[in-house]
């Protein structure tokens, strides 16, 4: 590992491996959520969520995020964070820098004037995925004037759209047990979410698959892994937020 000042505003924090390197061609894919460059069979764990993840993490500190890799000869990664220049490769100073920009946005935050109103609407995430659950938490809770509850399978999510009375829900088509088509009949003739949106996500993507899902009664149908601009833009859109 190494740091490095860019500039005046910009430390560099880099770290590099030998292995097998990345092809440039796949280079593009690192940090979208939900890629393993094609290790899905490999045996290998993971979700493909951790560089996606981490890159709004750093681009929230106003920094930013990439790699340079060339096949044979391994992979450097590289984090730019807002910090005072320094003249050493300081891990210590490193950390110093991540500290200071955190206390910068909390310092900026409690300047900030409090909201005339705190009123969030709220979004019912039906998921058995863990990995999907904790993305669209992350999303989520980075929106302003939105909150997210979450099942686990549909027979809970039905109750929670009950007792809870959600403004919108999305619900995984493929789900241990009930189905996200049965879980929307039920739902569509409930009587606290008769007239709720209700969103499709799921991984099947075909058209035949958007068919029959609308044609079923869902008031719109996204695909995985999920575009965060559309998700952003259909949740606001069906919730009158700005």
């Amino acid at each position: 590992m190494s740091v490095a000042s860019v500039n005046d505003r910009f430390v560099r924090i880099s770290v590099a491996d030998t292995g097998k390197g990345i092809p440039l061609e796949k280079q593009t894919e690192l940090f979208q959520a939900f890629s393993r460059l094609g290790l899905e069979n490999s045996g290998i764990e993971g979700t493909g969520i951790g560089l996606s993840i981490t890159k709004q993490l750093i681009e929230r500190m106003e920094g930013a995020i990439g790699v340079e890799s060339e096949e044979g000869k391994g992979s450097t990664f590289w984090l730019d964070i807002p910090g005072k220049a320094v003249d050493r490769a300081d891990s210590v100073y490193a950390i110093d820098a991540v500290k200071s920009a955190q206390r910068n946005d909390e310092d900026d935050a409690a300047v900030q004037p409090e909201p005339e109103s705190t009123f969030s609407k709220t979004v019912l995430y039906v998921e058995d995925n863990p990995a999907n659950l904790s993305l669209m938490e992350m999303i989520i809770s980075r929106t302003d004037g939105i909150d997210m509850i979450s099942a686990f399978n549909a027979e809970i999510g039905i109750d929670m759209a009950r007792t809870q009375k959600p403004d919108i829900i999305l619900l995984d088509i493929n789900l241990p047990g009930m189905g996200g088509l049965e879980a929307l009949k039920i739902l569509k003739g409930t009587e606290e979410s008769t007239k709720t949106p209700i969103i499709a996500v799921s991984a099947a993507a075909s058209k035949k698959d958007i068919d029959t899902a609308m044609e079923a009664g869902f008031d719109a149908y996204l695909t995985k892994p999920i575009n965060v601009q559309q998700l952003l833009t259909e949740l606001k859109n069906r919730l009158g937020i700005e």
